[in-house]
């Protein structure tokens, strides 16, 4: 077994060197950027909170140094990875620890199985790639992993996303989403500097608390609200027709084998502006302009079967 640099966690040089000499690159669109600050991770390893009791999830552990800081709480960790190398080297790193699974491939493919397999953990946290990070967290929602905090690191446009209120530039589908199961409940900045290699922007440390009622959109009901948003400078009575009369249509005449259907499920232009009526909500709004509530209230409308909505 190849020896592995004391330094490896906190030195560029080191990091540097360990990947030349195992013949691995980093790898741009997968936004590898190790935290190599000291008191960065440690913050992190604080805000995550981890008891030996627990079962927590890592998404992006690269070399596994915030890994390390988590096995040392005592919990039981599965990681995340999809770079082989970096697979390869974790297994070294780690090898005799009984309480590491490492689970390799995209996590937004293997979230679900993991869940299955192994329960839902009580923590995901972890240094998300900043392409993904949106899509990482929403996806535990959506697919209702649902740990009770996640902690992550995320680029600072990110951020803001998921903090933003309505009427905000950043207000959009995530802040929806995020805010139907969990609270932001604490953040940390990050410089640039805090990473090798150091990104162009600055990030932000989350740590989001699971609501005693949450009450998470998921599946279909997920999807329908990012459709919402789709052209957020369009109104919403835009939006909606273009997602009722063409996407929705479009996924019932797969699913029941072809034919016309004026609107999804039977419904006319007129039946979604009376629903819109019924929610108090005005289809000639921009999406960014309508509340939290409403919104989650029309995306269920809209997702839910015929059946279901006569109930």
């Amino acid at each position: 077994m190849r020896e592995i640099p004391h330094n490896l966690d906190n030195s560029p040089q080191a990091i540097s060197s360990l990947l030349r000499d195992r013949g691995l690159s980093l790898k741009k669109r997968w936004g590898q950027n190790f935290l190599v600050e000291p008191a960065a991770r440690q913050r992190l390893v604080r805000m995550i909170g981890a008891r030996s009791s627990e079962h927590v999830w890592e998404v992006g552990p690269g070399l596994g140094a915030l890994t390390a800081g988590l096995l040392e709480t005592g919990a039981s960790v599965t990681v995340f990875e999809i770079d082989h190398g970096l697979i390869e080297f974790l297994r070294e790193r780690f090898e005799g620890y009984s309480r590491l699974t490492v689970v390799p491939g995209d996590v937004l493919r293997t979230l679900h199985g993991a869940k299955q397999e192994r329960g839902a953990p009580d923590c995901i946290a972890g240094n998300l790639p900043y392409r993904n990070a949106a899509s990482i967290v929403g996806a535990a929602i959506e697919r209702e992993v649902l740990p009770s905090r996640m902690v992550f690191t995320v680029q600072k446009e990110v951020a803001e996303r998921m903090r933003a209120l309505p009427g905000e530039p950043e207000y959009g589908p995530l802040a929806v989403l995020l805010r139907s199961a969990y609270q932001l409940t604490e953040t940390n900045s990050l410089s640039s500097r805090s990473f090798f290699p150091p990104p162009r922007v600055d990030s932000m440390a989350l740590r989001l608390e699971r609501l005693e009622e949450a009450d998470p959109l998921v599946g279909r009901s997920a999807r329908v609200l990012r459709a919402l948003f789709r052209r957020p400078r369009k109104t919403l009575w835009n939006n909606l027709r273009k997602l009722v009369v063409e996407e929705l249509a479009g996924e019932h005449r797969a699913r029941d084998g072809g034919g016309e259907t004026p609107a999804a499920d039977g419904r006319s232009v007129g039946d979604i502006e009376a629903l819109c009526r019924s929610l108090a909500v005005d289809p000639g709004a921009r999406p960014a302009e309508v509340s939290e509530p409403a919104l989650r209230a029309l995306a269920r409308r809209l997702a839910a079967s015929p059946d279901d909505r006569q109930r």
